[in-house]
């Protein structure tokens, strides 16, 4: 019995020292491929103090680190009973800095600490003329010079970190009622920020972490609209106003309707129109067919000019129970050489148009199980012989 455990502890040994032989015989060849723990950075700031006399004080610090950035994402929820859109506001972080963030108080703000805040220049406009020499075009002019201004970018700022804290995974935001206690904004001349007084953690992964900024009640109208020249369905449309007062940045935007998620769209309120136009989805239950009339379209020649006239009939038939209101558009060609090609509206049936853009725009009221004829004509006189592109 004392030589079998003596021999097993030999074995245990051995055993040992066999793997300890492989793994430098590995380590020497460079075919190492154990897994290694990873190597957390080591952090050190180093500050310098002036003091006229001894004075004791407490120190605070703030530090700009790379790779760190937000997005804006919008979750829109609507639903057909109700005048309001319930718009939620969510940051999506994420940063490789090499530390993690333990219980942060996360300020985010919309402009970025790396970009370059200068204005550009306007170089002096030349214009010469060009010059030809032994049937090769050779160009002497001076090309605008001009600097092109810088296209307005979402930017982002890094996040700074308290230090000393826990680890706390995830940026879930409870669903409270009183978030606006929860999270600050501040706006002056050139950014807004938003400062989030929650605990979060948010890990050096460079993985998106998701928190909630903000959640609003917002004033709708939903309608339908419809352009049967590119498509036989409606489209159900919300009408938003008072979104001015939000401090949105261009980005992409979830959207429900009724329970059920309708698509995405990138919600850009930088405009300057006083309301936000946003697409619910499709219906199919109205339907819309359009035809050229040919007994009223004809093309006539008066000495050296043609004349082409078109009628263009739409049909809007509403198969729901309920009444609808849907707005139709369509469009009349629009002439780039209007003294040569002249296009005139004969009829409009009661639409509205657009001189500059030829568009044409119906406000219809449909009742249950209702169907309306729109009728619209429309001519175009160029001179003959002429080939005119795009008819």
């Amino acid at each position: 019995l004392k030589l079998q455990r003596r021999k097993a502890a030999i074995d245990k040994e051995t055993n040992r020292l066999t793997i300890r032989l492989e793994e430098l015989q590995n380590l020497q060849s460079g075919a190492e491929d154990q897994p290694q723990e990873d190597i957390q950075p080591a952090h050190q700031v180093i500050i310098n103090l002036y003091a006229e006399a001894p004075v004791q004080a407490d120190l605070r610090f703030n530090y700009l680190v790379q790779n760190a950035s937000w997005i804006p994402l919008y979750d829109l929820k609507a639903e057909s009973g109700k005048s309001e859109i319930e718009l939620s506001y969510f940051a999506s972080i994420t940063q490789s800095s090499g530390s993690d963030w333990k219980n942060v108080k996360l300020p985010l703000s919309t402009s970025h600490a790396y970009e370059k805040n200068i204005k550009p220049e306007l170089s002096i406009w030349y214009l010469s003329f060009v010059q030809y020499f032994q049937q090769k075009l050779k160009v002497n002019a001076l090309s605008n010079a001009n600097v092109p201004l810088q296209k307005p970018q979402v930017v982002h700022e890094s996040a700074r970190e308290d230090l000393n804290t826990d680890n706390v995974s995830g940026a879930a935001v409870p669903d409270a009622p009183t978030l606006d206690e929860y999270v600050e904004v501040r706006e002056n001349l050139i950014r807004t920020e938003y400062e989030i007084n929650m605990n979060i953690g948010i890990n050096s992964d460079g993985r998106s972490h998701k928190v909630m900024v903000n959640k609003k009640q917002i004033p709708m109208k939903l309608h339908f609209a419809a352009v049967p020249k590119l498509s036989p369905d409606a489209y159900l449309m919300a009408s938003v106003t008072g979104w001015e007062d939000l401090n949105l940045i261009p980005g992409k935007a979830r959207v429900h309707f009724d329970g059920m998620y309708s698509g995405e769209l990138l919600l850009n309120a930088s405009g300057v129109n006083d309301t936000l136009q946003l697409n619910l989805g499709r219906d199919r239950s109205i339907g819309l067919t359009r035809k050229k009339i040919k007994e009223k379209s004809k093309v006539k020649v008066i000495e050296q000019e043609v004349i082409e006239t078109r009628s263009i009939e739409l049909i809007v038939r509403n198969s729901k129970n309920i009444p609808v209101r849907i707005d139709v558009q369509d469009q009349i060609p629009v002439s780039q050489a209007p003294d040569v090609i002249k296009v005139k509206l004969l009829d409009e049936d009661k639409g509205e148009l657009d001189e500059l853009s030829g568009i044409l725009n119906w406000k219809l009221k449909l009742g249950a199980k209702e169907t309306k004829k729109i009728v619209f004509t429309y001519e175009i006189r160029y001179p003959k012989g002429k080939i005119i592109q795009g008819l």
